[in-house]
C-alpha cells in the first residue's frame, strides 16, 4: 500500500502534527520555550510529543516532519529520524506514482533548536514539463521510511491541472525509461537511453571536442571535464547512466572573486561575439548550446591554495590540477585534471566512488558569505541580460492598440482626470489608453528603443496628454526624482496615480525595495495600481519562456509596500483568467494601494 497524506491504512504509519493529540499520541515532556514560540507563530510543532504507530501503540515512531509548502514549482518541508544521525530520504508521490526521492539535508536553524538536527529540510522541485503531466485532482504526498508526512493546513495537496485527466502519460514516460531528477524536478531520458535510441553519445563527444577547440581559440584556455562527466570517466570510462548533461570547467587566471568574475563575463562576451549560443545560469556557470547538446561550463578560481567552484570551497593547489592530462573518453579527446580523484573528493566527498542516482548537493559551511556574493552577482547579470533582451524583443514586437484587461479594470476606478506614471510602460498601449480616457500620463521604461518608438507613435489624438521618458525606475533616486519633479509641476490639483503592469516581477527584490521607498514620497492620498505574477505561476507554461520573471508572494508584497512605501492596501486579489495571452493563463496578483 502506498502511503498517502491523511490515510491510516493497516501497516502505514501516518505522522500527524495536530496539537490536539489523538489517541496514538502521548505527551513526551512539557513544550518549553521553543514549542511555545513555534505554536505562537502558527506551527503545530510536534517536538514535545512521542508518536506511536496506529497498528502498534506501544512502539514509538522515530520519524518527525511536515510538508510546509506545496507550490506549482516545488514541495518543501522538513523531516528527521530521531534514531539516526543520517539525513532521512523523503519520497514525493502523486497518487500511487513515485516521482522522486531526495535526502532531507538542507540546513534549518529552527529545526536545529527544536529537534537537535541541523540538516533536516527538503525542497523537491517540480519543473513545468513535469507539472503538465500531473492530472487534475490527483494528490501529492511526501513519504519517509513508510511514514506519510502531515501536510500543514495552509497547503493544498490537490493538483490543479484541468487539461490532464489521468496518469497514463506520466506512466508511459516512466515505463519508456524516463526519470525525474530531484536536482531540478525535470523529467528526462537519461544518457543510457539516449545513447541507445538517439545517437546522443556521438553528438556529445563531438560537442566536447569542438567546444574545447573554440574555447581555446577564444580565450587561450583549455576546458576540462568536471563534476558528473569527470565522475563517470574516472569510475567507468563512460558517462554516468542517470546523468542528463555534459559538465566542463575552466580555471580563471585571477586570484580572488572580483577578478574572476570580470574574467567570466569577458569570456561570455568573447564567445557570444563569435556567434556562440550562451545562456548564463549564474555568476560562475553558463550553458553553451553546441551541436544540439547543452554543455554546462563552470568557472573555478583560486584563493591561495583553495579552489572555489560551484558548491566547492576547499584546499586543492594548482599543482594537483595542472598541467591537465589529455585522455580519451569513448574515443574522443578530453582534458582532465592532473589528479582527478582529488578533485572529485573535494566536490563530492570521500564517498564519490559509490553511485547515487538521488544525489543532492550537501551544504558547504565554508562557502559562507560567498553564496551571497554569487547570488548578488548572478542577479546583476540576469537583470542586465533582461534589459538587453527587452531591447531586442521590442525591436521585433508588433504594437497593439488594445489596452490590457488590467488597464481597463483600473480605468473604471478613476472617476476624475488624474496625473499618472506608467512604470515599465513597454510599447505604451496602456499609457495611450489612459491618455484617451482624459488622464495626463508619463510612460517610463528602461529600454530606449521602445521609448523612441512610443514617441514616434504618439500623435495629437491624446491632445498632448501623454509623454514618454527613458528611465530605469529601479535605479536608486531615479523614480523619486521623477515623482518629485512631476508633483511639483502639477498645478491642476489632479490626484497622482502610479500604475505598473507586469513591472514588479521583472525586477529583483532589491530593486523593488528602491521603488517602494520612492513611492513613500508620494503625496497623501495618491493611488497605486499594480499587477504581477505570483508564486503560483512559477510552474506554469509561459508564452514567452525567455522573459526574466521573479514570482511574488502577494501577501508578502502587500506587507513590504506598507512598511517601505507607506502604502495601505485597499484591495488585493490573486488568480487566473485576468491576464490571458495566447494559450497562457498566468496566476497574477492585483493590488490597489493608497499613500497614507
Amino acid at each position: 500500500m502506498v502511503p498517502r497524506a491523511g490515510s491510516r491504512g493497516a501497516g502505514v504509519a501516518v505522522l500527524s502534527l495536530d496539537t490536539k493529540a489523538p489517541s496514538c499520541y502521548a505527551p513526551m515532556r512539557r513544550p518549553g520555550a521553543h514549542g511555545k514560540r513555534f505554536r505562537a507563530a502558527g506551527w503545530p510543532f510536534p517536538y514535545h510529543r512521542r508518536i506511536y504507530r496506529p497498528d502498534d501503540s506501544g512502539r514509538a515512531m522515530s520519524i518527525h516532519g511536515a510538508v510546509e509548502q506545496i507550490a506549482p514549482n516545488r514541495v518543501s518541508g522538513w523531516c528527521v529520524d530521531t534514531k539516526s544521525k543520517e539525513p532521512v530520504s523523503v519520497e514525493l508521490y502523486v497518487d500511487s506514482v513515485r516521482l522522486m526521492a531526495a535526502p532531507a539535508s538542507a540546513y534549518r536553524h529552527d529545526i536545529r533548536k527544536a529537534m537537535r538536527r541541523s540538516f533536516a529540510g527538503f525542497d523537491l522541485p517540480i519543473s513545468s514539463a513535469l507539472r503538465r503531466l500531473l492530472p487534475h485532482g490527483s494528490v501529492m504526498s511526501v513519504v519517509a521510511n513508510g511514514v506519510s508526512l502531515e501536510i500543514l493546513s495552509q497547503c493544498n495537496p490537490l493538483i490543479d491541472n484541468p487539461a490532464v485527466t489521468s496518469l497514463e502519460a506520466l506512466r508511459a514516460k516512466l515505463d519508456a525509461g524516463y526519470i525525474i531528477t530531484p536536482k531540478y524536478g525535470r523529467i528526462f531520458l537519461p544518457i543510457k537511453e539516449r545513447i541507445a535510441e538517439r545517437g546522443w553519445m556521438t553528438q556529445a563527444l563531438e560537442s566536447i571536442e569542438e567546444g574545447g577547440r573554440i574555447f581555446q581559440e577564444a580565450t587561450g584556455k583549455q576546458l576540462f571535464i568536471g563534476y558528473g562527466t569527470l565522475l563517470g570517466f574516472v569510475r567507468s570510462g563512460d558517462f554516468i547512466e542517470h546523468d542528463d548533461d555534459v559538465d566542463l570547467c575552466f580555471l580563471a587566471d585571477a586570484d580572488g572573486w572580483e577578478g574572476a568574475f570580470e574574467e567570466f563575463m569577458q569570456i561570455v562576451g568573447d564567445l557570444r561575439a563569435r556567434g556562440e549560443r550562451i545562456g548564463i545560469d549564474s555568476a560562475i556557470q553558463f550553458h553553451w548550446y553546441l551541436k544540439g547538446i547543452a554543455l554546462d561550463v563552470f568557472m573555478g578560481w583560486m584563493e591561495g591554495k583553495r579552489l572555489n567552484m560551484y558548491n566547492v570551497h576547499g584546499v586543492l593547489p594548482r599543482s594537483r590540477m595542472f598541467p591537465l592530462r589529455q585522455e580519451r573518453l569513448k574515443g574522443a579527446h578530453v582534458w582532465v585534471p592532473k589528479e582527478p580523484e582529488a578533485m572529485l573528493a573535494l566536490i563530492y566527498g570521500e564517498g564519490w566512488r559509490i553511485p547515487d542516482p538521488n544525489f543532492q548537493w550537501q551544504p558547504v559551511p565554508e562557502l559562507g558569505a560567498r553564496r551571497k556574493l554569487y547570488a548578488e552577482a548572478t542577479q546583476r547579470i540576469k537583470l542586465e541580460e533582461a534589459r538587453h533582451y527587452w531591447s531586442s524583443f521590442y525591436k521585433r514586437f508588433q504594437r497593439t492598440a488594445v489596452p490590457s484587461s488590467f488597464a481597463a479594470s483600473v480605468a473604471t476606478e478613476l472617476a476624475e482626470p488624474c496625473w499618472m506614471v506608467d512604470m515599465g510602460c513597454g510599447d505604451g498601449r496602456d499609457s495611450f489608453f489612459f491618455a484617451a480616457q482624459g488622464h495626463r500620463v508619463l510612460g517610463l521604461d528602461a529600454a530606449s528603443e521602445i521609448i523612441d518608438g512610443n514617441r514616434a507613435f504618439a500623435d495629437d489624438a491624446q491632445g498632448g496628454r501623454v509623454a514618454f521618458r527613458q528611465a530605469d525606475v529601479s535605479a536608486p533616486g531615479v523614480l523619486a526624482g521623477v515623482l518629485h519633479d512631476a508633483v511639483e509641476a502639477e498645478t491642476s490639483g489632479a490626484r497622482t496615480v502610479v500604475y505598473g503592469r507586469f513591472f514588479f516581477h521583472a525586477v529583483s527584490e532589491a530593486e523593488e525595495a528602491v521603488v517602494l521607498e520612492a513611492l513613500a514620497g508620494l503625496p497623501t492620498g495618491a493611488r497605486c495600481y499594480f499587477e504581477f505574477r505570483t508564486t503560483q505561476d512559477a510552474g506554469l507554461t509561459k508564452w514567452y519562456p525567455a522573459h526574466y520573471r521573479r514570482f511574488i508572494d502577494l501577501g508578502a508584497f502587500v506587507e513590504r509596500a506598507a512598511q517601505a512605501g507607506k502604502l495601505d492596501c485597499l484591495y488585493s486579489m490573486e488568480g487566473q483568467g485576468m491576464a490571458k495571452y495566447g494559450e497562457e493563463d498566468p496566476f497574477v496578483g492585483r493590488v490597489h494601494l493608497r499613500r497614507r
